[in-house]
């Protein structure tokens, strides 16, 4: 499910969504993960975050940070725990 078809379009969306946007890497992080988790993240896992998106930028041949590396930590806040177990828990319970 979070690695199928739908997840990975929306991922793209959001990747050039924020690709375009004009504030720091550090403010559409800290964005990104407290829409998804619904808290802000820690001062570690915005660390890790930002490593991680000038990792993928750097795989994907992106300078600054393009679309297919904000698509790929759209994908990786899908994944994270905080995610799955209340976001997708509460849902199937309602």
């Amino acid at each position: 499910l979070l690695n199928g078809e739908f997840i990975h379009r929306e991922a793209i969306r959001w990747g050039a969504q924020l690709a375009s946007d004009r504030r720091t890497h550090q403010e559409k992080l800290r964005d990104m993960h407290e829409s998804v988790t619904g808290h802000p993240p820690t001062t570690d896992r915005l660390e890790t975050l930002l490593a991680l998106l000038h990792q993928q930028a750097a795989v994907a041949g992106e300078a600054p940070p393009g679309a297919t590396a904000w698509a790929d930590v759209a994908h990786v806040l899908w994944n994270l725990n905080d995610f799955l177990f209340i976001y997708v828990s509460v849902s199937y319970v309602l």
